[in-house]
């Protein structure tokens, strides 16, 4: 996890328009308490080091854009194939990675093919991972609602997601499966119309920073909303891994309008308390019966 945050820093820096808020963003993404599901959990190793290997590879394509050294196509298209089968949470990262592609350079084609290559094995993976879980029925009917309860409840996930973010409290290991109660579908609309309506804001006013934020956030967590009904769990601390930068991002440009002072002065208190919610925390990983209790 500590190797993770250390490339994510590694990875920001390179980015101009996120440069000075590399380090709040390291801390952000070591020390938030819903990190703890990953970073202590023997269980969740397999995200530690899909994490890894998505990072490295991220920060592999950076250096190919800048220096075109071909001998890095290999490693990138290795690490790629490592993450994905470490766990699938990668799938998203061509889409990720779109957003570095320059508009003109002379090796264009080439870092086309390369970006085409990497989503078809996310393609492959996708259908792959589909067809061994629903052999293993993993993929069952257990949650198996009408598609416009399928996205209340989605949208009501995100809920969850962005108050445990913002306010970590009541955090567990398991979270209990809603019922799809009027209000829960409500709010759950009202997440994906003030998503939807940001995106679409984002995109019309070219704010691509912000943008790469949402969807930092909204495609890793997209195979995980039960779209196609699995386990038993609607949301889970474990998959807010790596989208949580993107909550990062996106909370740092809100606050643009503020003064220098007082951004710094609102990083510094959050810190603050996420470190102390993830201390409190901490204990209760000691043991299974802990977790569990």
């Amino acid at each position: 996890h500590l190797c993770n945050a250390l490339l994510l820093f590694n990875i920001l820096k390179r980015i101009p328009q996120l440069q000075s808020w590399s380090g709040f963003l390291m801390c952000l993404f070591a020390f938030h308490p819903v990190q703890l599901e990953n970073a202590i959990w023997i269980g969740e190793f397999k995200t530690l080091l899909s994490g890894f290997f998505i990072l490295l590879c991220a920060k592999f394509f950076l250096t190919y854009l800048q220096t075109a050294s071909r001998t890095l196509i290999t490693a990138i298209v290795m690490l790629f194939f490592a993450s994905l089968l470490s766990k699938p949470q990668g799938v998203f990262l061509p889409c990720i990675l779109l957003f570095f592609l320059p508009k003109q350079k002379p090796n264009r084609a080439l870092q086309i093919r390369l970006f085409m290559a990497l989503a078809l094995i996310s393609v492959l993976c996708a259908f792959s991972t589909y067809t061994f879980q629903l052999n293993d029925r993993f993929i069952n009917q257990a949650h198996q609602y009408e598609a416009w309860k399928k996205i209340g409840l989605s949208g009501w996930a995100l809920f969850n997601y962005l108050k445990h973010f913002i306010v970590p409290v009541q955090l567990s290991a398991l979270y209990t499966f809603p019922n799809p109660s009027p209000f829960v579908l409500f709010m759950g609309y009202c997440v994906w119309i003030l998503l939807s309506i940001s995106g679409f804001w984002m995109f019309l006013k070219n704010k691509k920073t912000s943008l790469l934020g949402l969807c930092i956030f909204l495609l890793p967590l997209l195979p995980v909303l039960q779209f196609i009904p699995f386990g038993e769990a609607l949301w889970a601390d474990r998959y807010l891994y790596l989208s949580l930068v993107g909550l990062g991002i996106i909370s740092l440009l809100a606050m643009q309008r503020l003064t220098k002072k007082h951004v710094t002065f609102l990083q510094y208190c959050f810190i603050a308390c996420i470190i102390g919610s993830s201390c409190y925390y901490l204990p209760h990983w000691k043991s299974d019966l802990n977790v569990y209790t």
